[in-house]
């Protein structure tokens, strides 16, 4: 292997890292509830969090990971919560 297809390999991963950690950012940014309340959720540090949002630190896949599946589970929670007073609602309007 050539010198020149390391340095793209390198490159190639520095950039899925890069947004990795934007997607991450963005993520935590929207979150419906705390930096802490997340990572508690997710069994990461809060430290870690507050270091990717602030630039400090890349987001592992890991962490991403963890991340997005309790981003996930809290989607889903929340829509059974929304879907049950829906339900409430429309059977009290009948």
């Amino acid at each position: 292997m050539s010198p020149l297809c390391v340095s793209r390999r390198r490159y190639h991963i520095g950039s899925i890292m890069n947004s990795l950690t934007e997607a991450v950012v963005r993520a935590l940014r929207v979150a419906p509830c705390s930096l802490r309340a997340l990572a508690r959720i997710a069994g990461v540090s809060h430290v870690q969090l507050l270091h990717i949002t602030q630039g400090k630190r890349r987001a592992t896949v890991a962490v991403a990971t963890k991340v997005a599946k309790a981003l996930d589970g809290w989607s889903k929670r929340c829509r059974q919560g929304a879907d049950r007073i829906l339900k409430a609602l429309s059977k009290g309007s009948e």
